[in-house]
């Protein structure tokens, strides 16, 4: 089987073969936080959209445009 270089005429596939292992891997990790951080608060605000009050709905607007 042929190498993907040499399938390709030559051409480099992964751009960042020549790059610093150790900055990939900071890079992986800064995304991989950035991501979980993300979700993390979107699921309080989607939490926090639904959230419906205990009591009675009509109460609870009054309570709110009170507030």
């Amino acid at each position: 089987m042929k190498s993907p270089k040499a399938r390709s005429g030559g051409v480099e596939w992964d751009s960042d073969v020549n790059e610093d292992r150790g900055r990939e891997m900071l890079l992986d990790r800064s995304f991989d936080d950035w991501a979980a951080e993300n979700i993390q608060e979107r699921t309080e605000w989607q939490e926090a959209l639904t959230q419906v009050p205990q009591n009675n709905v009509f109460e609870a607007a009054e309570q709110m445009d009170a507030e």
